[in-house]
């Protein structure tokens, strides 16, 4: 069974409603893989499939931090790049 690619402008409608994101931030979605399985580009045009979902990785990652004591080494590490800026 083939699956469904659409526009990511149908997409993002499909997905958000009239509270789309714009076609611009779709883009850079699209760019920085934020959107899984990743969009294809043809031309100047992104197609997603229809199952399709959006991923923010920056909360992934706080998630995946919850609960856990900072790391020290990597607090010093933080430290010595701040200070030899």
């Amino acid at each position: 069974m083939p699956r469904t690619m659409m526009p990511l402008e149908d997409w993002a409608e499909l997905v958000y409603g009239v509270s789309a994101p714009s076609i611009h931030t779709l883009r850079r979605w699209a760019r920085e893989g934020r959107i899984q399985p990743a969009p294809q580009k043809h031309g100047r045009t992104y197609f997603v499939r229809q199952d399709a979902i959006y991923l923010d990785s920056r909360r992934l990652v706080r998630a995946a931090r919850a609960g856990r004591q900072p790391c020290l080494e990597s607090l010093m590490a933080k430290l010595a790049v701040s200070r030899a800026g």
